[in-house]
């Protein structure tokens, strides 16, 4: 497996970059089926962990013909915190949410990549390139463009749990790296199991209406397994930060699919912002395969000569 040194070269980048970008593509719907399920926070994120958990580990029950017990005992213990660091993150976003306005929590969740970044070299050597760098502040500037609109004095507390939240994704990442070679989904059941675990004391009524459980079976069984089984293989071929930066194109697409499909028109704000975070994650993402594309076309043919 190539180094996580930031130079990871094509296919290996290419590879985790595609898996990344689809994990977090299948994570768009997040919002729009949780603002569709009628139910409360608290019994939502239960259903939200119980049901990816049952996913995964019905898959890798398939996939391994009921020989999961090696598969998990593989992940070690960068899996194990990687999956309670997913828990700790959930349980941080939603009670951000709770406490404080939507605005202000992305703004401050949207500090992940930076945060990677920064923990990655600190704690692992890891070398950030400066287009990852560049990238980070300009996707953070857009952000803040697209909640500049809305952002409200908050009392600290919401705020405190949105930095945990961006910390423990970031660490997240960084575990997940950690375990490069290894199949690191399986610390995502531990994720989900941990979060409808936390959850479970603060819930009330644990059955759903009728009319949520098509929105929640296709949350909790399709979109949530699959989208951070995708996003947990990316840390293998990309730095945390990469992958970090990558997540932040849900905070785009979310609000226009919910525009799309409830009418709730995001506003100027949300655009102008979308727009410069999307421009410099695509200049991040293919500068890469550019400087790549650029030495493979002035390497000479093999065998050529005068």
């Amino acid at each position: 497996m190539p180094p996580d040194n930031g130079k990871t070269p094509p296919p290996h980048y290419l590879r985790g970059l595609l898996l990344t970008l689809c994990g977090v593509l299948l994570l768009t719907p997040d919002s729009l089926l949780v603002r569709l399920i009628g139910m409360g926070n608290w019994e939502l994120i239960f259903w939200r962990g119980v049901l990816m958990a049952g996913a995964l580990l019905a898959f890798h029950a398939l996939r391994d013909r009921g020989r999961i017990w090696p598969r998990y005992a593989a992940i070690g213990r960068a899996g194990i915190a990687a999956g309670l660091l997913f828990a700790l993150s959930t349980t941080g976003f939603v009670n951000a949410l709770r406490t404080t306005s939507v605005a202000n929590t992305l703004l401050i969740i949207s500090t992940a990549p930076l945060i990677s970044a920064v923990l990655g070299h600190l704690l692992f050597a890891q070398i950030t390139p400066p287009r990852t760098w560049i990238a980070a502040l300009v996707s953070l500037g857009g952000i803040a463009v697209i909640v500049s609109g809305s952002l409200q004095a908050g009392s600290g507390t919401g705020e405190l749990w949105a930095l945990l939240s961006a910390l423990a994704i970031s660490g997240h990442f960084l575990a997940l790296g950690r375990g490069r070679g290894q199949d690191m989904s399986p610390a995502v059941t531990l994720g989900g199991l941990t979060v409808a675990v936390l959850a479970w004391p603060f819930t009330g009524e644990l059955t759903p209406a009728v009319g949520d459980w098509p929105w929640l079976a296709l949350l909790g069984l399709v979109v949530l397994p699959g989208s951070f089984g995708l996003i947990s293989v990316g840390p293998r071929y990309l730095p945390a930060a990469e992958v970090s930066l990558i997540m932040l194109l849900e905070t785009v697409l979310a609000p226009l699919l919910v525009w799309a499909v409830l009418g709730e028109n995001p506003g100027a704000h949300s655009l102008l912002g979308g727009a410069v975070v999307l421009l410099a994650l695509a200049g991040n993402a293919a500068l890469p395969l550019f400087y790549r594309s650029s030495k493979t076309a002035t390497k000479p043919f093999a065998g050529s000569g005068p």
